[in-house]
């Protein structure tokens, strides 16, 4: 269970940045073949001898990245979950303006916790900087959920929203964000 600001919840989704350089998707998918074993985990998530086990490999992500490609393409559905590969530029320029909107928040509500979320952010955004910098081009947002939420919501996704594997290498970053 989450306590967030105003409310509380047990349901959470992380958000995974595919950083890489070109613009077609099966990019993503040479890479995540070449980095397989950074997205290998066998996790039980049970209690005591009620074992709850959860798989991901290389061949999970890959095909959760085709069935949110083909569930979220249709131009009916709303715009800012439809499959995009964007410029890595406007990732760069969401996250300042995220950090710059927690800013005004610690000085109009003095709140504290906004200072821990523009830490996070501004790690955050350093990943994203440097990846740039090793002349990564591009990006796809995508979300794994515990089974209350996200693009990719089933009994195996919750080890991505739990596990959170992040990937930096010189062709290929994945950088992830919790969100709840």
């Amino acid at each position: 269970m989450k306590v967030k600001g105003d409310f509380v919840t047990n349901s959470s989704s992380t958000a995974f940045f595919f950083i890489f350089k070109g613009r077609k998707i099966d990019k993503i998918y040479d890479l995540i073949d070449k980095y397989s074993r950074k997205f290998e985990r066998n996790v039980d998530y049970g209690y005591k001898d009620q074992h709850d086990y959860h798989h991901c490999d290389s061949n999970f992500v890959k095909d959760s990245i085709a069935t949110y490609i083909d569930s979220y393409t249709n131009k009916s559905e709303r715009s800012d979950w439809r499959v995009k590969v964007r410029p890595l530029s406007k990732l760069i320029k969401d996250h300042e303006r995220q950090i710059r909107s927690y800013e005004k928040e610690v000085v109009k509500t003095g709140h504290s916790w906004y200072k821990e979320y523009i830490k996070e952010e501004k790690k955050r955004l350093g990943k994203i900087l440097l990846a740039k910098s090793k002349g990564l081009t591009s990006y796809l947002e995508i979300e794994f959920g515990d089974g209350g939420g996200g693009h990719i919501d089933n009994e195996n996704s919750v080890v991505m929203d739990q596990e959170r594997p992040e990937i930096q290498e010189d062709d290929f970053f994945v950088v992830t964000e919790g969100r709840h």
